[in-house]
């Protein structure tokens, strides 16, 4: 190995910017050095872990991997390390790192650097406190690109399913921006719902584009009918509730989490139920109907009013909110009502932001 052109760069690394220059040729007398390929696996995820790396020249890509699914979470460089976990235990390594360009590393047995804690202990012990803090900062890291990427995959498809009705244009993107402003209004106004925390609002705003998931099982002469549907029609159409909910209680099985399938089940199922009980599919009455639904139901009906149908011209912000008053005993939580009258010009900006 050559000291002179990797101990400069050892020198540089976070975990061993504390080594003097003694310490750092004994602990390159225990390192071992490796060329890699472009696209060549370095590490697999599910593989036994006995050696952490650093490198020395090229770029890798870290990649996680969920039930079939792989998702990139980033790039390191020169002077960066991968598999610090081999030294702490011999768990199986829980991420791949691919060369993306030709790579050389040092590597640094799990025996190699228990042999260094022996000769130079306290030199050990502050790379083993540094690589706690990385370690730590990796995996929320990891946890926030996959759930970025979760967040994508899930969006696009409520898109497939809202795709094939051209008359729905930027629906998506109000539903959820509605359903947020709406539910931070109604949570500041109203002290009774205590769950209702931050967490609670980033879930409402992820699932309120999968309210009409259901729809994709919905044929198309009924879906797409430009005239008002019959009798026999619109049960089936109702059919897109049930619907919904079966299709996301299948997702269980994707690496998308049970808070997260818990509420879009909830509103899929229930976003067209009324606080008088006349709503379906179920009948639920008041507050019998979960509170993301009846968030979302309130979304739906003003963005469906102040959209063009087929069938109808859009009514205008005032005859939106009118006709939504006019229904408040019926069909709407008059306490989620209470708070339109102080979001109104964040609706006209949102419709203006996503028009069809």
């Amino acid at each position: 190995m050559d000291f002179e052109k990797i101990a400069p760069i050892i020198r540089q690394s976070e975990i061993f910017s504390g080594l003097n220059d003694k310490e750092i040729i004994s602990l390159c007398s225990l390192a071992e050095e490796k060329e890699y390929e472009a696209t060549e696996i370095i590490i697999k995820q599910g593989d036994e872990a006995s050696s952490f790396y650093m490198i020395v020249e090229g770029t890798v890509d870290v990649y996680k991997e969920q039930k079939g699914n792989f998702y990139y979470i980033h790039s390191l460089e020169p002077k960066e390390l991968f598999g610090e976990m081999a030294l702490v235990d011999d768990s199986p390594r829980s991420a791949t790192v691919k060369a993306k360009t030709k790579v050389i590393v040092i590597s640094f047995s799990r025996v190699a650097f228990h042999q260094y804690l022996a000769i130079s202990s306290d030199a050990g012990i502050k790379i083993l406190k540094i690589i706690n803090k990385r370690l730590y900062n990796a995996e929320k890291q990891a946890t926030r690109e996959i759930i970025r990427l979760q967040d994508t995959t899930i969006f696009a498809m409520a898109k497939l399913a809202e795709g094939r009705d051209p008359n729905m244009g930027c629906h998506l993107e109000r539903m959820r921006e509605f359903a947020l402003l709406i539910a931070r209004a109604f949570k500041e106004r109203s002290q009774r719902y205590l769950y209702m925390d931050n967490e609670f609002l980033d879930l409402l705003y992820k699932c309120a584009p999968l309210h009409d998931i259901g729809k994709i099982g919905i044929p198309d002469h009924i879906l797409l009918k430009p005239d008002y549907l019959d009798n026999e029609e619109k049960q089936i159409m109702r059919t897109h509730t049930t619907l919904g909910a079966e299709t996301l209680q299948k997702a269980s099985q994707k690496p998308i989490d049970n808070y997260f399938l818990d509420m879009a089940i909830c509103i899929a199922l229930s976003h067209h139920e009324r606080w008088d009980g006349s709503g379906y599919p179920q009948g639920l009455k008041g507050e019998d109907i979960p509170l993301s639904a009846r968030i979302i139901n309130i979304a739906d009906v003003y963005d469906s009013l102040t959209s063009d149908r087929i069938y109808r011209k859009a009514f205008s912000h005032e005859e939106a909110c009118k006709i939504i008053k006019e229904n408040e005993e019926s069909k709407f939580d008059p306490s989620i009502l209470d708070v339109f009258d102080t979001i109104e010009d964040d609706l006209i900006s949102i419709k203006n932001r996503f028009p069809d």
